[in-house]
C-alpha cells in the first residue's frame, strides 16, 4: 500500500509557497504589491493561502484513500437507467414459488 511521505520543507517547498502566497496576492488584491499590504490583508493572504493548500492536501489523501480502500456501491446506489420512472416499482425477481411448474 503506498503511503503519503512526511511533510518535509525545504527551499523548494519555500519557493513555491511564496510564489503561490504572491499569486494569491495578486489575485485578492489585484495591482497591490506585499510591500503595500496592511497587516490585516496579509493574514487574509496568508489564511487564503493556507486554506488552498489545506484542500489540495484533502484532495490528494481522499483520492489516495478512495484508490487503495475504495469499493464500488451497493446496486441500490448505482446510476439507473435514463428511462426509468422514479416511483415506478423495480422488477421483482421470479422465485421458485412463484415460477410455473
Amino acid at each position: 500500500m503506498p503511503s503519503v511521505p512526511p511533510l518535509q520543507t525545504t527551499d523548494i517547498h519555500a519557493v513555491a509557497y511564496a510564489r503561490l502566497f504572491l499569486e494569491m496576492i495578486d489575485h485578492i488584491f489585484p495591482g497591490q504589491k506585499y510591500i503595500t499590504l496592511t497587516e490585516t490583508q496579509c493574514q487574509m493572504v496568508r489564511d487564503a493561502t493556507d486554506n488552498l493548500l489545506t484542500v489540495s492536501k484533502w484532495r490528494v489523501e481522499s483520492r489516495l484513500f478512495s484508490s487503495t480502500f475504495g469499493i464500488l456501491p451497493p446496486a441500490l446506489y448505482q446510476p439507473i437507467a435514463e428511462d426509468t420512472v422514479l416511483g415506478t416499482a423495480p422488477d421483482r425477481r421470479q422465485t421458485d414459488a412463484q415460477h410455473p411448474d
